[in-house]
């Protein structure tokens, strides 16, 4: 799943934990980053993109938990294009979860759209997750939903 840091990014993390226990597959956090290469864009020597996108997921990961990420989250930072590492990455995955910045029609027709393309040319499902207000409820309709099935796969084994 794709984090970025944006509130969908977050929503779409929250959502993918959910997930990855009811169909028991582990889930890949993936944070994908580009040096800068802008002509007026000035760093320090020792900037390192890399270690800026590993922050920012580590801060994503432990906001979201609470400080306490699970073991089998595997947390990963990938250089290139979100899009196409994200695509990639889905070759091997059950299901692809990104966020929707909500740039807007304008924005996406120049900028393009990560989760609109991941969607197109994934090769599994996507789901892509849409602000946190309405995905806070539905996530906690989930919660109790899978609870329930656990609860009921666990019980009818006996």
């Amino acid at each position: 799943m794709g984090v970025d840091g944006s509130a969908a990014s977050v929503s779409a993390l929250r959502r993918g934990i959910v997930i990855a226990r009811a169909l028991q597959v582990p889930l890949q956090a993936i944070i994908v980053w580009r040096f800068p290469t802008g002509v007026l864009e000035v760093f320090p020597s020792d900037y390192s993109p890399e270690q800026d996108a590993v922050d920012q997921l580590t801060a994503v990961t432990s906001a979201v938990f609470e400080g306490s990420p699970p073991d089998d989250l595997i947390q990963t930072a990938i250089e290139g294009y979100p899009a196409e590492v994200l695509i990639e990455i889905s070759s091997d995955a059950a299901m692809l979860i990104v966020g929707s910045r909500g740039r807007g029609e304008v924005a996406s027709l120049i900028l393009g759209s990560v989760s609109a393309e991941c969607a197109e040319k994934a090769h599994c499902p996507v789901l892509v997750m849409h602000g946190t207000s309405a995905a806070e409820s539905a996530q906690n309709l989930l919660d109790v939903s899978t609870s329930d099935a656990t609860a009921t796969a666990s019980t009818a084994g006996h």
